[in-house]
């Protein structure tokens, strides 16, 4: 029995998680959750139907409601997820928090020789330099990083030439930067093909997904940034390509359905038959897989490579600026072609220290500072709407 630690049970990687570990009760069970706390029925329902040992939400008034529902250990902000991560009954966590929040978590789990099924790329995109000292323990769950990792085990990382991401593109990438103005939340919400959370379904809108991703790839696999790059590709069947030295090019192909790699990651490094979006040439008899380049007016990817090139503390900033917009963006306060004035802004007027050794101290520094100037700036430029 794997007993697993599922970090952000309540988005929608936790509830994937949580489907598939339920598909194989004599090998899996879930050991522990924890969640935000802000939907304390969804964690109730969750204790009722999977029974897990131990719980852990931020808020210590939803820890007492949950308390008055179910009869469950509940430990409460940062200090609980910690508690649930250093249980040496747990085998696998599931680092699937959204933000800056699930670093700290997550690198303790991995300080503390678990391994780490990686869905929050967020902690990679801040603390890849902290996070890359356990790179042996981490399973990407993400469904491009998972291919990646697939694509390129046991191979010489010195073959290859290049690695492609591939972007469904979210519902905008057609149009044009003038139409991108008057974009809706209810529109931008709505993903042609994943059912995700709402920072990471504005993200793929932006394709701020796509350059955190970048982000990610170059702290996972340790390859130069110039040899990442990303295309959209809209019926997302191709996840991720590999180009090597001799221009043979190895593809990963599966259905878009996150419990695939959910599954993989779970069992890693064995495979284990499932049922979860089969694959069948059939599928592709009638679909045309097309390719295309990033708009340039979709500037999250120029970040990317940008805080890449900046490296140190220019991540953090990049990240945290884009939680906050995206955040405002929800919110009704700004705009969508906003959220990448913003980025950009905080990006161009940080003058302080760019630091060769970073610790979690200085990143929750500049993550906080990163956060107020987003603000900041949003009320400055007149784009924020009280």
């Amino acid at each position: 029995m794997k007993n697993i630690c599922i970090l952000g049970s309540t988005g929608s990687i936790g509830f994937q998680s949580m489907d598939v570990i339920s598909k194989y009760p004599e090998i899996l069970r879930v050991y522990s959750i924890a969640a935000y706390g802000r939907n304390p029925n969804s964690i109730i329902a969750q204790i009722k139907r999977y029974n897990p040992k131990y719980v852990a939400v931020f808020d210590e008034q939803t820890a007492k409601k949950i308390s008055s529902e179910v009869n469950v250990k509940i430990f409460t902000g940062m200090d609980g997820l910690m508690k649930l991560v250093e249980d040496d009954n747990v085998d696998l966590v599931i680092s699937a928090m959204v933000g800056f929040v699930g670093l700290k978590p997550t690198l303790y789990a991995l300080e503390k020789g678990k391994y780490v099924a990686l869905a929050n790329k967020e902690s990679v995109v801040v603390g890849g330099p902290l996070i890359q000292k356990y790179i042996d323990k981490i399973i990407p769950v993400d469904s491009e990083h998972s291919a990646i990792f697939q694509l390129i085990e046991n191979k010489n990382k010195s073959d290859i030439k290049e690695i492609v991401i591939t972007a469904s593109g979210g519902p905008f990438w057609k149009k044009k930067e003038s139409q991108l103005k008057n974009v809706r939340i209810e529109d931008a919400l709505k993903h042609p093909v994943w059912k995700m959370g709402n920072k990471i379904t504005i993200d793929s809108a932006t394709l701020m997904n796509k350059a955190l991703e970048i982000i990610e790839a170059y702290f996972l696999f340790s390859l130069p940034y110039d040899k990442i790059k990303a295309v959209i590709h809209p019926q997302s069947y191709i996840h991720s390509l590999v180009i090597f030295n001799d221009n043979n090019v190895f593809a990963h192909i599966a259905k878009p359905d996150m419990r695939i790699p959910i599954t993989y990651a779970l069992f890693y490094p064995h495979r284990v038959e499932n049922q979860f979006s089969e694959f069948s040439f059939a599928d592709l008899y009638n679909k045309r897989l097309e390719f295309y380049e990033i708009p340039s007016h979709f500037r999250s990817i120029k970040f990317a490579y940008s805080v890449l090139s900046n490296g140190g503390v220019f991540p953090t900033i990049m990240n945290a600026s884009n939680e906050v917009a995206v955040d405002l963006f929800i919110q009704r306060k700004i705009g969508f072609t906003d959220i990448f004035n913003i980025v950009e802004d905080t990006l161009c007027c940080y003058g302080g220290p760019n630091y060769d050794d970073l610790n979690l101290e200085i990143l929750e520094q500049v993550d906080s500072w990163a956060r107020r100037t987003a603000v900041d700036l949003a009320k400055k430029s007149k784009i924020f709407i009280n």
